[in-house]
């Protein structure tokens, strides 16, 4: 049944050696029988294949939840920016405002000639992002640096922040976030000392109104106090009308 040739022995008869391997299943016909060595490294390599192919759907399982997207809203469209601060809200600050819409989400109040305050409104309604939700993005958004000393208020929206610079007393930023809202108002007045009000206070009011314009949540508790308009001629503080001495007229 078997020769030897080299110091080996080989099957005599090819059709006996191939029935003899499909009847063991270790070899394709017309194929030499692998040996121990050769077997035990295809089984490793098999072994290892395996873990590999695990290895690769846990991570993708692990990817694919980590790039869900958190839930949006709840606030979805807002007014253009522009709308958000009126003429006649505007004019116990400025008398001759030019307006100027740049995109839906941004508005900037240029003074007229016989104006000194510069006004920039910015808002932006946050998206989810991956693992987490809008308004958690928002509130990450409202903690950037925010380029100067940062003073967080009580009671506008859901959280609110002041900024203002030791170098710049003639400059103040305020942004409120109201879910996944943020709406900026940033002010430049050129001549504080006439000034109807500190430059923050003023930025503060302003954003006030813009939020309630915006038809979202009032503050929940009172804001600065903006000292009344005085009546023309006079030098006496005119009647108590509200934000910067006029009424504030909600959206809607």
């Amino acid at each position: 049944m078997l020769r030897q040739s080299s110091g080996v022995y080989r099957f005599r008869h090819i059709e006996l050696r191939n029935r003899l391997a499909d009847t063991h299943g270790t070899t394709a016909p017309g194929a030499d029988a692998p040996d121990g060595p050769v077997r035990r490294r295809a089984a490793a390599m098999a072994r290892r294949t395996v873990v590999w192919a695990t290895s690769l759907a846990l991570l993708g399982a692990l990817t694919a939840t980590a790039g869900a997207y958190g839930p949006g809203g709840p606030h979805d469209a807002l007014p253009p920016a522009c709308e958000l601060l009126s003429a006649q809200q505007l004019a116990p600050l400025m008398q001759e405002p030019s307006v100027r819409q740049a995109g839906h989400d941004q508005c900037g109040i240029n003074p007229g000639p016989a104006d000194s305050a510069t006004i920039t409104l910015d808002t932006q309604i946050v998206q989810p992002a991956p693992g987490k939700s809008a308004v958690a993005q928002a509130a990450a958004h409202l903690r950037r640096w925010a380029g100067g000393e940062a003073q967080w208020l009580d009671g506008p929206g859901d959280e609110a922040r002041l900024v203002t610079r030791a170098d710049l007393p003639n400059w103040a930023k305020v942004t409120v976030r109201s879910g996944n809202v943020l709406i900026t108002v940033d002010l430049v007045h050129h001549k504080p000392h006439i000034a109807p009000a500190p430059v923050s206070v003023m930025a503060q009011q302003l954003a006030r109104t813009a939020l309630r314009n915006a038809a979202l949540p009032a503050p929940s508790a009172p804001w600065p106090s903006m000292p009344r308009p005085k009546a023309p001629g006079t030098g006496l503080e005119g009647p108590a009308t509200g934000s910067f001495g006029i009424a504030v007229q909600p959206a809607g």
